[in-house]
């Protein structure tokens, strides 16, 4: 290779490989989101919401980053509520509502979260 030429980019880099980078948890406060990647550009996102020791919202979602590899649109969310009894088992789980819409934005080491339904984390910024 000549001084001037750069190095080829690494196969990650050259297919910028966005599952690769941004699959894994992240969190901020008592909410923790798992970004699990599936095929090609294909993610699926569980979100877990502590509001108390017995009791957490769910989220999942699932799919595609765009063009840029920056961001993950959604259209099939569901939110469960699901209660728990005081050993730990599950006492009930209650389906809220399906087909939420949002979005997760990433970027360099943060990611944040638009849900159009409820705006659960509006001014919230999640990091690995």
């Amino acid at each position: 290779m000549k001084p001037s030429q750069s190095p080829s980019p690494s196969a990650d880099q050259a297919t910028g490989s966005p599952v690769q980078r941004y699959s894994g948890r992240w969190g901020s406060g008592r909410c923790t989101v798992d970004v699990t990647g599936e095929a090609n550009n294909s993610v699926v996102i569980k979100v877990y919401w502590s509001s108390s020791a017995f009791e957490r919202a769910e989220w999942t979602m699932s799919g595609n980053f765009d063009e840029d590899g920056s961001t993950v649109y959604y259209t099939d969310g569901v939110k469960k509520i699901v209660t728990f009894n005081e050993d730990g088992s599950v006492k009930s789980t209650e389906e809220v509502y399906v087909g939420g819409k949002g979005s997760f934005v990433f970027k360099d080491n943060t990611m944040t979260w638009e849900d159009l339904a409820e705006h659960m984390a509006d001014g919230m910024t999640f990091t690995k």
